[in-house]
């Protein structure tokens, strides 16, 4: 997010529910449009590869000029 967001200020919530772990950030950096981003970053698709093996989701909201908020979810078992 330093890198390649330019962001001055980050969140990170880490959180279980419901057997679901929840993993929020957000950042104040310079956001990006989605449709640009979505199929060229390779870190992205291996992300949603990852999560795709364990059940979880991945939503990314971001603006430019706004910043980013990242969601995953992962269904765990205890």
């Amino acid at each position: 997010m330093v890198k390649h967001a330019e962001a001055s200020e980050v969140s990170v919530q880490l959180i279980e529910k419901d057997k679901i772990l929840h993993l929020n950030i957000y950042d104040n950096g310079k956001g990006f449009i989605q449709d640009e981003v979505r199929n060229k970053s390779l870190g992205l698709k291996a992300l949603k590869s990852t999560l795709a093996a364990v059940d979880g989701i991945l939503d990314i909201d971001s603006v430019p000029d706004k910043g980013t908020k990242v969601q995953i979810r992962i269904p765990v078992a205890f």
